[in-house]
């Protein structure tokens, strides 16, 4: 968003401020005498801010109870790790569940 609102002011210049209403800030001039540098000075504050929020988390829970945390193993589950993780909060697979259909039974001709 910091990086649009950028982009934006140094496209537009000192028209933005004229169509708010406002008069052309003192540190505006700066800004518009190193856009490249603003730019950069944006992009990387933004790509830092956006560091720290990511955390690489994936976490399965079930009534506050947690199935699967990627944090704890340190990788992304596969089926079997979230099968055996409702299996072991109570949840379990219906056995009158209809059986997945298989190649053989695909009649479609291509």
């Amino acid at each position: 968003m910091a990086q649009l609102a950028t982009v934006a002011l140094l496209l537009g210049g000192e028209k933005i401020f004229s169509l708010v209403g406002l008069g052309t800030p003192s540190w505006y001039h700066v800004v518009a005498e190193n856009k490249m540098m603003t730019f950069g000075v944006v992009w990387m504050a933004n790509n830092f801010a956006n560091q720290l929020i990511a955390t690489g988390a994936f976490e399965i829970e079930v009534d506050g109870v947690p199935v699967y945390s990627k944090l704890d193993t340190g990788r992304l589950p596969t089926v079997k790790d979230i099968v055996d993780g409702f299996h072991a909060v109570g949840l379990d697979m219906p056995d009158d569940l209809p059986a997945a259909p298989s190649a053989a039974d695909d009649d479609h001709e291509f």
